[in-house]
């Protein structure tokens, strides 16, 4: 809606000739909408559970829009509780966590921005070739298999950066993710995940800890007050509120 643009975007939006609001690409206003609940989010655990999670292994996760649109601002937590329950691997849903959200384009940016090293000219033609040429490196395997299937992707979607405890066999876990994900093609439908993940993805992978992707760091405490649930924390953030404000805070 035009109220929810403008609490994302921060400002009224630019009406056409006819007097009406052009449509929005719903990829880019979910993602700013929901980047801001995750932000507010982390500072409440980092702040109120003093959780910290720049230990923990990394899995990267395409989410449908789809998905986000019909569980609303919680959708972390149910997509933390399905997640904690896939058979197989049951763990609590405290030890696993969203810490991370990019778009499909900011997530394609990455690989299209890896390194490059200087060509070497073949030695006839080196009084012609351009010495300063420089081609793009694919350091590894995995890279080349994430972005070339995740560029496949037809569905809306974000791109979900989650947290595994320390604790948990990561490696274990994203094995059974990929199972998951091969065998939903003769699942004739019943994919305990199908309603999250775009049908196209087939693996994922443990990727590496990076640096300031855990939001803003928080100088102050806040302290809820009492009575004060998760849920109420979301829509009182999706609303256009701050953890900050009175009406949470004592």
């Amino acid at each position: 809606s035009e109220e929810v643009a403008i609490a994302v975007i921060g400002a009224p939006l630019q009406k056409n000739e006819e007097g009406k609001v052009p449509e929005l690409d719903r990829s880019l206003t979910a993602h700013a909408l929901h980047e801001r609940l995750l932000r507010e989010r982390l500072r409440w655990l980092a702040i109120v559970r003093q959780r910290d999670f720049s230990t923990w292994r990394r899995v990267r996760l395409p989410v449908r829009l789809d998905f986000l649109d019909q569980v609303g601002a919680d959708w972390m937590t149910a997509l933390r509780h399905r997640l904690s329950s896939l058979p197989e691997f049951r763990i609590g849903v405290d030890q696993i966590e969203v810490v991370a959200l990019r778009s499909c384009e900011q997530e394609m940016k990455r690989f299209r921005s890896r390194r490059t090293i200087r060509c070497k000219p073949h030695p006839s033609t080196a009084e012609t070739a351009d010495h300063f040429a420089t081609l793009p490196v694919l350091d590894n395997l995995q890279c080349l298999q994430w972005y070339g299937e995740l560029d496949g992707v037809q569905e809306p979607h974000i791109i979900v950066e989650l947290a595994v405890d320390p604790s948990l066999d990561c490696q274990r876990f994203v094995k059974l993710l990929c199972g998951q994900l091969k065998r939903k093609a003769s699942a004739g439908g019943a994919f305990p995940l199908g309603d999250i993940v775009p049908w196209q993805l087939r693996r994922v992978y443990e990727w590496p800890v990076e640096t300031g992707m855990l939001g803003d760091a928080v100088a102050s405490r806040v302290v809820c007050k009492p009575g004060i649930s998760d849920d109420h924390v979301a829509a009182h953030l999706l609303s256009g509120g701050s953890l900050g404000q009175e009406a949470l805070c004592q």
